[in-house]
C-alpha cells in the first residue's frame, strides 16, 4: 500500500502533476505508517499514526471510497464529521450524473467543498481547536485492485493541481497579470491548497 502512494507521488514525470506544497499521510495502523516513513525518508511529507483527530491543519483531505461514493465503512463517517453530511451525497450525485448508477472508474476523483468552506476561520486564540479542512477530494479505490491505490492518489493529485491552477488563473486575470479572464470554478471559496492529507489508500482500516 506505501509502494501505491509512492509510485503515484513520486514514479511521474515532474511536469505531470503539481503537487501541493505539503502531503500528509495518516493512517491507525501502524505498519503501515512505518511502511510509509521509511518509503518517504528524505521526502517533504509528514506521516502521522492516528485517527483524523490528530491531523495537523490542512486544506484538503482525500477521500478514498467505492466506485458509487456509497457510504460503506467507519472511514466513511469519519469523514463525514470532520468534513459534513452533505459531502459524500454531493459525490453521489455527481458520480450518477457524470457515470450512471454503474458507477465511476478507480481512480476518479472528485473535489469538493466542505459544509462550512465558506465559514469564516476559527479565532487564532483558539490554539485546541485545529482548522477544518476546506474541502475534500473524493477519490474511487475500491473494489479493491492492485492498481487502485495509485490511480487513487494519482487521480487526487491530478485534481488538486488542476483546482490550483484555476485558482492561480483567476488571481492573475484579476490582478491584470492576464487579458483574458479566467474563473476559479466551483469551488472558488476553497482558495488554493497547499497542505492535502491522505490515508492510506486500501488499508481497510475504517476509522
Amino acid at each position: 500500500r506505501a509502494q501505491g502512494l509512492q509510485g503515484a507521488v513520486f514514479n511521474m514525470e515532474p511536469e505531470s502533476i503539481a503537487r501541493p506544497a505539503k502531503i500528509v499521510i495518516v493512517d491507525t495502523d501502524e505498519f503501515f505508517c512505518e511502511a510509509a516513513r521509511r518509503h518517504f525518508e528524505g521526502q517533504d511529507i509528514d506521516v502521522v499514526h492516528g485517527r483524523l483527530e490528530d491531523l495537523p491543519d490542512v486544506d484538503c483531505v482525500v477521500w478514498p471510497g467505492n466506485c458509487q461514493a456509497l457510504p460503506a465503512s467507519g472511514l466513511d463517517a469519519a469523514m463525514s464529521r470532520l468534513l459534513g453530511s452533505s459531502v459524500l451525497a454531493r459525490a453521489q450525485s455527481r458520480i450518477r450524473a457524470e457515470f450512471g448508477d454503474e458507477g465511476c472508474p478507480l481512480g476518479t476523483a472528485l473535489l469538493l467543498e466542505a459544509d462550512d468552506a465558506g465559514a469564516p476561520p476559527a479565532s487564532a486564540g483558539d490554539a485546541a481547536a485545529p482548522q477544518r479542512p476546506r474541502c475534500a477530494v473524493f477519490v474511487a479505490v475500491f473494489p479493491r485492485s492492485r492498481e487502485g491505490p495509485r490511480l487513487a492518489m494519482a487521480g487526487a493529485l491530478q485534481a488538486i493541481a488542476d483546482h490550483n491552477a484555476r485558482i492561480t488563473a483567476a488571481a492573475d486575470a484579476a490582478s491584470g497579470k492576464k487579458i483574458a479572464s479566467a474563473s476559479a470554478g466551483e469551488c472558488a471559496s476553497v482558495g488554493f491548497i497547499e497542505r492535502a492529507a491522505c490515508p492510506g489508500l486500501g488499508t481497510f482500516c475504517g476509522s
